[in-house]
Formats: C-alpha cells, sequence, structure tokens
C-alpha cells in the first residue's frame, strides 16, 4: 500500500511539473507574474530618495553613490547569502566599504559568521524602510546617485541564481563607484 501511495504521488509531482513547462513554453517571451512584480516595485521606488535611511544609518555615513543591502531574516536563506557575497565582491573590488547592510527581523550575528562579513549591520527593528518603499520585496539591493535617489535596484536570488545579472549589477556599481564623485 505505502509503494502505491508512493507512486501515485511521483506520477502526480512529475505530471503537474511537465505541465508547469509546457505552460512557460506558451508565454514565450511575457514576462511571469513574478517578474512584472518586481518591475512594478523597481519603477515605484526607482529615483526616489530614502528618508528614513538616516534613521538607521549612522550620521557619518554617506549614502550619495553608495549601496545598501536590505534584507529581513524570514527572506530565502540562499538569496540572503547571495547578498551578502555580492556586497563583498563589491567592496573588495573597490578596496573600501560601499555597501551597506541593513538588516530587519534576523539574527544578523549568525548571517555574519555564516557568510564571513567582518563590517557592521545595521539593524532597522521597527521596519522603517521597508514601510517607506511600500514594503518592497526583499532581499534587495539599492544604488544611490550623487543625490541620494536609487538610481538601481537587483533582488538577489529571485530569478533563480542568475550569475550574469549579478555580474551586470556588480559591475554597475563598481563603475559607478570608479566614477568622479
Amino acid at each position: 500500500m505505502k509503494n502505491n501511495l508512493f507512486y501515485i504521488i511521483l506520477f502526480v509531482v512529475t505530471f503537474s511539473s511537465c505541465i508547469k513547462k509546457d505552460n512557460e513554453k506558451v508565454k514565450g517571451n511575457a514576462l511571469s507574474e513574478k517578474d512584472s512584480l518586481l518591475m512594478t516595485q523597481i519603477d515605484r521606488i526607482k529615483n526616489k530618495e530614502v528618508e528614513s535611511l538616516k534613521l538607521i544609518l549612522d550620521s557619518t555615513t554617506q549614502i550619495a553613490n553608495n549601496i545598501v543591502f536590505l534584507y529581513n531574516g524570514f527572506d530565502c536563506g540562499t538569496c540572503i547569502d547571495i547578498g551578502y557575497e555580492m556586497a563583498k565582491k563589491i567592496d573588495s573590488s573597490l578596496n573600501s566599504q560601499e555597501v551597506y547592510i541593513i538588516s530587519t527581523s534576523a539574527n544578523v550575528g549568525q548571517d555574519q559568521l555564516r557568510n564571513n562579513y567582518k563590517n557592521y549591520v545595521y539593524i532597522d527593528e521597527k521596519n522603517i524602510i521597508r514601510k517607506e518603499l511600500k514594503f518592497i520585496y526583499t532581499p534587495v539591493f539599492l544604488s544611490f546617485d550623487a543625490d541620494n535617489r536609487i538610481k538601481n535596484v537587483f533582488f538577489p536570488g529571485f530569478n533563480n541564481r542568475n550569475i550574469m545579472e549579478e555580474n551586470s549589477f556588480i559591475r554597475s556599481c563598481i563603475e559607478n563607484q570608479k566614477c568622479p564623485k
């Protein structure tokens, strides 16, 4: 009886994944619902100045031409780890801290230890940044221009792991930092 149940479950899972793949083929180049939602969020916050950052970051931290990695402890663990990895790549390429990590509802010490991250992680306990940004999906990278406005947005790990997209975002951050400020 257990073997029959196992085979039935295996068949259902296999069959449903085939249907999903066929539906994805029909969509062609159309954006998935998830991608469409992400694009809507990006469009809504691009060029926005985030006033609440001043309440979280210390007074000596300049956000102009820098990057913020914002995440919540309930986000996908792999996505958080990808974000830490990207932050370290950007900082090490520029030989200085250019990415400021801000966490809400997380065990920051555990995240830092797991990702061998030695810089300070800021805490937004009251979720004021996400509230100001109308509860944007996290984890997210926000790249800022010279006027403290959001210039670029990247969601690490949302499209499975797309190394090309990650590297493109990292390159754009590094190129932005090398330009005169």
